[in-house]
């Protein structure tokens, strides 16, 4: 059966990472999830692709989210990367910033 809604994830960077995970660790029986890389500069592009993959909720972190209620009244969650983060770190998950030291030690020592 296919998802009732489409949403996307507009994302970039350490915030695209995360949601990677969490899509990947979750299941969203009734929503797809579309994500797109993008930067203020170019989400207007990203935006229409996702609109003709039949998205209709949009997900960005604060600058992405800024520039699409510039282009668009479409429905939008914003998403504080800080607290995404804090959260992470309380239940034991490893951001993106450690996973990065950790294999750098890995590596150092040989491993």
């Amino acid at each position: 059966m296919p998802s009732q809604y489409k949403a996307c994830f507009l994302g970039y960077e350490s915030l695209s990472e995360i949601a990677r995970q969490v899509i990947r660790q979750r299941s969203f029986p009734d929503l797809e999830i579309l994500l797109l890389e993008c930067t203020p500069d170019t989400l207007e592009t990203q935006v229409n692709l996702a609109l003709e993959h039949g998205c209709s909720i949009f997900i960005a972190g604060s600058s992405n989210a800024a520039e699409f209620r510039r282009i668009s009244t479409l429905p939008l969650t914003i998403l504080d990367k800080g607290i995404i983060i804090k959260q992470l770190k309380i239940q034991g998950q490893p951001t993106q910033k450690r996973r990065h030291w950790r294999q750098r030690a890995a590596f150092l020592r040989g491993g």
